[in-house]
């Protein structure tokens, strides 16, 4: 997959819904628009993904020609989302706002 189409698939996709929110948890957050650079993750959550959000940020975006915009990182759910009973795994795109340096 290209980097547009990651850019393109990250767009339809959504913050998956939380089950059970403390109410004074509750909120609406509006992200404004700009560039993501959109990785595939597919693994546990807890260290794996955390693993993977390091690379993105220590790995990959120095050598990128990006810096990071002011904005925040997203973890997007795709409307399908699952976790896999046996394995614990779970796919999501982790999106860094960038901007050229």
């Amino acid at each position: 997959m290209t980097d547009t189409q990651s850019l393109h698939a990250a767009r339809r996709a959504y913050i998956a819904p939380i089950n059970r929110v403390v109410d004074h948890m509750t909120g609406v957050q509006n992200f404004g628009g700009g560039r993501y650079a959109c990785g595939r993750f597919t693994g546990k959550p807890g260290n794996e993904v955390h693993e993977a959000w390091t690379h993105m940020f220590a790995e990959w975006l120095p050598q990128s020609g990006y810096q990071p915009d002011n904005k925040p990182a997203l973890e997007l759910y795709e409307e399908d989302f699952v976790m896999d009973p046996k394995t614990g795994n779970f796919s999501c795109w982790l999106c860094v706002p960038v901007k050229t340096l």
